[in-house]
């Protein structure tokens, strides 16, 4: 189940870092085009008593987060801390029923190998989504940055 949100969560920041790349070439592609705001206003603004103006909305700027906003419902949210309690402990019963298989030092250490196995795997998953995590941070902060010095 652990491994099912790390996935999910995963494509979710594969798919922010994509959107942000996207957002950035297109802030380039706009700089290239206006070479800044300003100056962009400037020409506008100057040519203002010879144009005729819509009574239509500006597009610029406009944003759709409003429709691009899901709620998570109380059941997604639950769900990540299923299993996990209070009365939870060492000496809970495990989901297998609790049998043991003779109880021997041999079967004791595979089960130890495998348990192994499965943090390192989830701690290297986890890593990972950390890094996708920290290159969005750091692009969304950087093209934050840019529209601020952009509107300028």
């Amino acid at each position: 189940m652990l491994d099912e949100h790390m996935t999910g969560a995963g494509s979710g920041l594969q798919e922010l870092n994509t959107i942000l790349n996207s957002t950035q070439t297109k802030i380039n592609k706009l700089k290239g085009v206006c070479g800044s705001l300003t100056n962009f206003f400037r020409v506008k603004l100057t040519a203002r008593d010879n144009l005729s103006y819509s009574s239509e909305q500006s597009y610029v700027g406009q944003t759709n987060y409003d429709k691009d906003f899901v709620v998570q419902s109380s059941e997604d949210i639950a769900s990540i801390n299923q299993g996990l309690g209070p009365n939870d402990n060492e000496m809970t019963p495990r989901q297998d029923g609790g049998k043991q298989d003779g109880g021997d030092m041999s079967t004791t250490l595979k089960e130890l190998e495998e348990m192994q196995n499965k943090v390192t795997s989830q701690v290297s998953k986890l890593d990972q989504l950390l890094k996708q995590a920290e290159n969005a941070e750091m692009s969304l902060s950087s093209q934050n940055k840019q529209m601020r010095s952009f509107l300028r």
